[in-house]
C-alpha cells in the first residue's frame, strides 16, 4: 500500500524545488538583461553628453513632481531613469569616502561623472546627488 502522506509531501517538495529553480532562472534572466542595459548605457555615454541629459533628468524631479507624489499618497522617489542611473553607479563604481559629506546615518557614496551619489539609510532611503567641484547639493529625493 502506498503512503499517500509521503507521496503528497514528495509532490509538494518537488513543486517547491521546481518553483525555486524557475525563480533562479527568472532572476538570472533579469541579471543578464540588466547587464546588457548597463553595456548599452556605457556605449551611449561614449557618444553623448551625460551632463546635459542628467541635468534635464534632475529638473524632472522638481517641486511639481514632489507635490504630485505627496498628493498620490507616497514619498517622492526617483523615476525609472534616475533609478537606472543609481543602479548603474551602485553596480559599476566603487564607494568613496568624502569627509565633507558626513552624515549621522549610515550612508554610501559613489563618484561618477563629476557627481557624488549618496544613499542615506534611516527609516527609509534618501538619495542625494552632489556636484564634485563645489559639493553643491543638486538633488535630494
Amino acid at each position: 500500500m502506498i503512503n499517500t502522506f509521503k507521496m503528497k509531501r514528495k509532490i509538494t517538495d518537488f513543486q517547491n524545488l521546481a518553483d525555486g529553480i524557475s525563480y533562479f532562472i527568472r532572476e538570472e534572466g533579469k541579471y543578464k538583461i540588466r547587464e546588457r542595459r548597463f553595456e548599452r548605457f556605457g556605449d551611449w555615454m561614449k557618444d553623448n553628453d551625460f551632463d546635459t541629459t542628467f541635468y534635464m533628468l534632475i529638473l524632472k524631479h522638481d517641486d511639481v513632481y514632489r507635490n504630485k507624489c505627496y498628493n498620490n499618497g507616497y514619498e517622492p522617489t526617483p523615476n525609472n531613469v534616475l533609478m537606472f542611473i543609481l543602479d548603474y553607479v551602485e553596480m559599476k563604481c566603487s564607494p568613496v569616502v568624502v569627509n565633507e559629506l558626513e552624515c549621522e546615518f549610515n550612508n554610501i557614496t559613489w563618484e561618477f561623472n563629476k557627481y557624488y551619489f549618496q544613499l542615506i539609510y534611516g527609516q527609509g532611503i534618501i538619495t542625494r546627488i552632489y556636484n564634485v567641484d563645489d559639493l553643491k547639493l543638486i538633488l535630494q529625493i
